[in-house]
């Protein structure tokens, strides 16, 4: 690099005189207060970004897509009214209600990644040369929301592999019945009585039969919604460091590892 910039002022012996000097950029567009202020407009905890993707204009039209029924239950409706007027103490208020956990866990990612628009604006403001708003095709609100509508690379490559992994099952043969495998959980001793109840099958019937989960007190016909229910609860808790199976890989405290304690964990092998 160096040899290319000598390069080009041997080309004239006063090329260094006829260019204007290089000049520092101005100290207004380093802004201490102005980067503290955007930082402080990007909601950093878990539930302060729920509820700022919750308080979007469209919400309802955003996790319709995803949760067709929403349009009809009336009640989960009123739940995410009440988070987007309360807030973060809304949230934990209702943090034990599975309906909204599991509408919730569809829009991980989306929750993960989403900045307010004012944010953004913010930063584009503070990003201007002369600080003033940028207006440009990739700050445009339909670019922006282009983008936050459209899947990740990385989402479609997981879908694709999600897939063709179903596929491989049912080629198989797993989980295609005719049999049922049926577990009867109490919500208050949920991995005691799956640990104890996937104990007792074969490999065999674990593979081939179909999961059928009912929760004690709340008998009916399982249509894949406690299932899908218990899977999710299941995993909740299983991953859940307290327990010294697994501890965080990093600081997002979303990723999770088997941890070394978990050798001191009774029939950690089996868990």
């Amino acid at each position: 690099m160096a040899k290319q910039v000598n390069i080009y002022y041997s080309v004239g012996e006063d090329a260094r005189h006829s260019r204007p000097p290089v000049l520092p950029r101005p100290s207004s567009t380093f802004n201490t207060v102005s980067r503290n202020q955007y930082q402080d407009m990007i909601p950093i905890g878990y539930n302060e970004k729920i509820v700022a993707f919750l308080r979007q204009p469209n919400i309802f039209e955003i996790l319709q897509e995803r949760q067709h029924e929403l349009c009809r239950n009336h009640s989960l409706r009123e739940k995410i009214q009440f988070i987007k007027a309360e807030g973060p103490s809304g949230l934990v208020h209702l943090s034990g209600d599975a309906d909204l956990i599991i509408l919730l866990s569809l829009f991980e990612e989306e929750i993960m990644s989403y900045v307010p628009p004012h944010a953004l604006l913010h930063l584009s403001y503070c990003q201007s040369p002369r600080g003033s708003p940028v207006s440009s095709p990739q700050n445009s609100p339909g670019r922006q929301r282009a983008n936050a509508r459209a899947p990740a690379p990385y989402k479609r490559d997981f879908e694709a592999k999600l897939r063709n992994f179903y596929r491989k099952l049912e080629a198989k043969g797993y989980g295609q019945g005719p049999g049922k495998l049926k577990l009867i959980i109490r919500r208050n001793h949920l991995l005691e009585d799956t640990f104890n109840q996937i104990m007792n099958y074969s490999r065999k019937d674990l593979q081939r039969n179909k999961l059928y989960v009912t929760f004690v007190g709340e008998e009916g016909l399982d249509y894949s919604g406690p299932s899908r229910e218990f899977f999710f609860l299941v995993s909740r808790e299983l991953f859940n460091p307290y327990y010294g199976l697994f501890e965080y890989s990093a600081n997002d405290t979303y990723t999770v590892q088997i941890s070394p304690m978990s050798a001191f964990v009774d029939n950690h092998h089996e868990w």
